[in-house]
């Protein structure tokens, strides 16, 4: 995985997944011209649940090109899948030893965005809760001013919730 700055090579976060992963070379090093460049992931269940992983099957082309992901949870594999839809996923999971080929279904995650969207901009839209992560380094209070000042002069209210974790059981 390239590096993406503050992080020390090989970590990814949500927020960092690497995109241009197919455009690297086997080795692992991005092409001059197509650096890869950071995209924000979801970690929505919506589109991961239908999916769910699915032992190994073998590879039919040998020239495949493989993200392998060594870890044991999802969010951050479904960043890196959802910035590099082409592209086959492997998850080892190194406490319980498994491999597991992932999917995520990215149409559908952009499609429920869409709607979400379109709804949001709907005249009748009056209210916005906004979820302020609490997680780390995720929240960030000056953002979350300029978004509630923005709501307010478009004649919108709001309302914060502060959540560590977002999932739908919250």
């Amino acid at each position: 995985v390239p590096q993406a700055k503050p992080l020390s090579p090989g970590e990814v976060l949500g927020c960092t997944a690497p995109a241009g992963l197919c455009d690297c070379s086997i080795e692992g090093t991005c092409k001059e011209e197509d650096a890869c460049e950071s995209k924000s992931g979801c970690g929505d269940d919506n589109c991961c649940q239908a999916t769910a992983a699915a032992p190994v099957a073998d590879a039919t082309d040998a020239g495949e090109k493989v993200m392998l992901f060594v870890a044991d949870g999802r969010f951050h594999l479904e960043a890196a899948m959802i910035s590099n839809p082409t592209l086959r996923a492997l998850r080892y999971d190194p406490y319980n030893k498994a491999l597991t080929e992932e999917r995520y279904e990215t149409d559908k995650m952009k499609s429920i965005r869409n709607k979400s969207i379109r709804r949001a901009m709907d005249p009748s839209a009056k209210t916005f809760g906004i979820i302020l992560g609490t997680l780390g380094r995720q929240g960030n209070p000056a953002i979350l001013g300029q978004i509630r000042q923005l709501l307010t002069k478009h004649g919108k209210t709001s309302f914060v919730v502060l959540l560590s974790e977002i999932f739908p059981q919250k």
